[in-house]
């Protein structure tokens, strides 16, 4: 049968009649759903609070009573007093060490406070470098290499200095070069401050450095001869203490040469920088360069 708008019409007004809505006649219009909630909204339902406002890291910080800087030097300390540890008695003098275990009570205690500011953190770490770098080596057993010089030497052994020119007095208005020592990336920092050194004519980058630290009572240790002598360790900082590429390195004037410093002869307004590298050269600017 074709249903007509007519026969829609009279079926409604029988419907109507019969007391049924037409509301159940007809399919059900879909409800408008649901706003959602912001999503800051979302975030406070969810029990995670607001997002952290910016500096709230560096308040927290703050709120902690140290600061960026401070533990950085905290940092520093501790790489001291990890190269300290390992360091071992029987190797040094009775008075020396014992003076480097005093500082290293002292370094743990300021590592320890968390309450320390960092110039008392610093002073801790500058007083145990201190201690590390005037160790005195227990003196060799007769007969040893480091006895006799032929091999190794070390800056308070009986090697023959006089063949370097560390031995010969510096002479009035003789050249000066500028010299420093630092192991910045083993993290014990400065060990000898920039500072004119003299010379006398003919004089290696060598004959400096075992004048200098004898003078300034910093430990150092090397291997070879006058002609070929390899620095080993300065301040009780050794090749391989910063891993397989580790060691000292030595610049002139910015450049590191690829030779030992007993074949380099300075010359008047030399800059000569020993540094620790633990990257054969490349985390200071030496890469590719012979250690020593």
């Amino acid at each position: 049968m074709k249903i007509t708008k007519s026969t829609i019409i009279l079926i409604a007004c029988i419907v109507a009649a019969a007391g049924i809505s037409a509301a159940c006649l007809l399919p059900a219009a879909k409800a408008p759903a649901a706003a959602e909630p912001p999503a800051a909204a979302a975030v406070a339902a969810d029990g995670q609070g607001e997002p952290e406002a910016p500096g709230a890291k560096d308040a927290a910080i703050a709120q902690t009573g140290q600061s960026k800087e401070t533990a950085a030097s905290a940092t520093l300390l501790n790489a001291a007093i990890d190269n300290a540890v390992k360091l071992s008695a029987k190797d040094y003098t009775a008075e020396s060490f014992a003076a480097l275990s005093k500082a290293l009570e002292e370094a743990k205690a300021a590592a320890a406070n968390t309450d320390a500011t960092q110039p008392q953190i610093d002073k801790a770490r500058d007083a145990l470098l201190a201690a590390i770098g005037v160790l005195a080596p227990a003196k060799a057993a007769s007969g040893s290499a480091a006895a006799t010089g032929t091999e190794t030497g070390t800056e308070t052994g009986a090697w023959e200095e006089s063949q370097s020119g560390a031995e010969a007095p510096v002479s009035a208005n003789a050249p000066a070069a500028t010299l420093s020592i630092d192991a910045d990336t083993y993290g014990a920092g400065t060990i000898l401050s920039a500072r004119a050194v003299s010379f006398n004519e003919g004089d290696t980058v060598f004959a400096v450095l075992v004048r200098e630290t004898r003078a300034n009572g910093i430990h150092m240790e090397f291997t070879g001869a006058t002609s070929n002598a390899y620095i080993d360790g300065i301040a009780n900082i050794y090749e391989f203490d910063g891993g397989e590429l580790s060691g000292w390195m030595y610049s002139v004037n910015g450049w590191y040469p690829n030779y030992g410093c007993s074949k380099y002869t300075l010359k008047d307004g030399d800059v000569i920088k020993w540094r620790y590298t633990c990257d054969l050269g490349a985390d200071i600017g030496g890469s590719g360069v012979t250690q020593g």
